[in-house]
């Protein structure tokens, strides 16, 4: 029996028998089970998600650029940044948190899907700049 996939246009496919898969998994011979794309793919998206969300700020302050063009330039120096996510939001911000630069005001995370070595503790930090607990 064929593995089933899906195409990239979104209709089921056969792996070995259309060229066009969204994602084709590596099957060892014998194996059952179900290979998401997602959790097989080895492709590690979540190694960005802090980056992502530089990148995101960065495109909404160019944005108010073009909608306030009386107010701009609109800078991380002069414009709070504010990063808020829940669950896989909640762990790309504070992977965003992590990245260098004088960039971030705040951050958000409601229930991030992160994993930790050890104990998890919140606690209140001053290591974002301009900003007090």
């Amino acid at each position: 029996m064929r593995a089933s996939a899906c195409a990239l246009d979104g209709t089921p496919g056969r792996v070995g028998e259309a060229a066009d898969l969204a994602f084709v998994p590596e099957v060892p011979a014998g194996a059952k089970g179900v290979a998401i794309k997602h959790a097989h793919s080895q492709d590690n998206p979540e190694a960005d998600w802090g980056r992502h969300v530089k990148q995101a700020a960065e495109f909404a302050l160019a944005a108010l650029g073009r909608a306030f063009p009386q107010a701009a330039p609109f800078t991380f120096d002069n414009t709070r940044v504010i990063a808020v996510g829940i669950s896989n939001g909640g762990g790309a911000v504070l992977r965003a948190a992590e990245l260098e630069g004088d960039w971030l005001d705040a951050v958000v995370a409601g229930e991030p899907n992160v994993l930790v070595d050890g104990r998890a503790v919140a606690r209140c930090t001053t290591s974002l700049p301009k900003r007090r607990c």
